[in-house]
């Protein structure tokens, strides 16, 4: 075998090792990443009219950063769910730990839309997680005044 031959033959190997490390390296650190525990905050939606909800209506909730003021909050987790659906609407945000600071803010908002309208938005705070507040609670949305 010349010379060149076996180099080439010698880079091909060594290539194709790498490649296998690094395959190796990729499936552990994602396995890492999908073992990591996530946390969750739960509960129910809900309003106090008497009314049913449209069959195309959507509930979001999302899991806020409200620390920092004249900026927007940061979503740390955020679920749509799509109709048709009725009061108490559950949900179930998962977020991941690591995201979360003990000395900030954290809160719940919920909002229901239906044909791209606002129907129902939080008015209130919903502060959760950080500070002696709860993973789960309840939340109430208010009619939007047309």
């Amino acid at each position: 075998m010349n010379s060149k031959l076996a180099c080439l033959l010698i880079a091909v190997v060594t290539a194709a090792l790498g490649a296998c490390g690094s395959a190796d390296d990729s499936a552990e650190s994602a396995t890492n990443k999908e073992a990591a525990p996530m946390a969750a905050v739960t509960g129910n939606v809900f309003y106090l009219q008497r009314i049913a909800l449209p069959d195309d209506a959507q509930v979001r909730v999302t899991l806020a950063d409200v620390s920092k003021m004249d900026v927007a909050a940061e979503v740390i987790a955020e679920q749509t769910l799509y109709g048709p659906l009725q009061v108490p609407v559950p949900f179930r945000l998962e977020y991941d730990p690591a995201r979360i600071d003990e000395r900030m803010s954290y809160s719940i908002q919920a909002r229901i839309e239906s044909g791209g309208k606002l129907l129902f938005i939080t008015t209130e705070s919903h502060p959760v997680i950080t500070r002696g507040n709860p993973i789960e609670l309840e939340v109430r949305v208010d009619p939007v005044k047309r």
